[in-house]
């Protein structure tokens, strides 16, 4: 495959309409990336601008994602408690808002926002729909999504439950990713055999021989 195929025609342009739209440029946790990759265009929450205090204004950005996992619980809480006693259900809420509570996404975090002024950035967009197989080939459509006005860095508030899931994803990536196993014996995957099929056809044919019997 030549180079030249894979480059961009001349004559493609770069769609610019909305080259003037101001866009904002946000750092989330990895947690949050995670759960809107996983809910893309979804509803993942509402961003909250307040008055300016001091001369700075205060945005907040609440999530969601707690609440449509706490109707799911609900939904398969209230599923699970038929025709079982009323015991036995608050236990099994009880345990469910304690498991929840260790691995609990905040939410609300809180953007600090700066200004970009050394800089000059924009959203650029490439679109493959129509490519299908030569998607990895060929370049798609481009266009200018907007321009980067504000700088904005997502930090969750210093809560139990933060801490909590900070420690928890932690202990996970400090688990290794293989383990060694003691085993008392040699595991033996090709089982001896006494007598081999080749034996046992030069056997028969030293008898046939012997007997005079004619071989076909």
């Amino acid at each position: 495959m030549s180079l030249d195929k894979k480059k961009r025609p001349a004559a493609d342009k770069v769609d610019c309409e909305l080259a003037k739209r101001g866009v904002w440029l946000v750092k989330v946790p990895r947690y949050l990336s995670e759960q809107w990759e996983a809910r893309a265009g979804q509803d993942v929450g509402r961003l909250i601008i307040k008055p300016p205090k001091n001369g700075k204004t205060d945005v907040v950005f609440k999530s969601r994602l707690n609440v449509a996992r706490s109707e799911q619980k609900d939904d398969s809480q209230d599923s699970s408690d038929l025709g079982t006693p009323s015991e036995s259900s608050s236990s099994n809420g009880a345990n469910v808002v304690k498991k929840g509570e260790s691995c609990e996404i905040p939410t609300e975090h809180n953007f600090i926002i700066s200004d970009i002024n050394s800089q000059t950035m924009a959203v650029l967009c490439e679109d493959k729909t129509g490519l299908n197989e030569d998607a990895d080939l060929y370049s798609g459509k481009l266009n200018i999504e907007g321009r980067v006005v504000k700088r904005a860095d997502c930090r969750p508030p210093p809560t139990l439950g933060y801490l909590k899931l900070k420690i928890s994803q932690f202990e996970k990536s400090s688990q290794p990713k293989r383990q060694i196993q003691q085993i008392e014996k040699a595991e033996v995957k090709f089982k001896p055999i006494a007598i081999h099929m080749e034996s046992v056809a030069s056997c028969l044919f030293i008898t046939f021989c012997i007997c005079n019997i004619p071989v076909y």
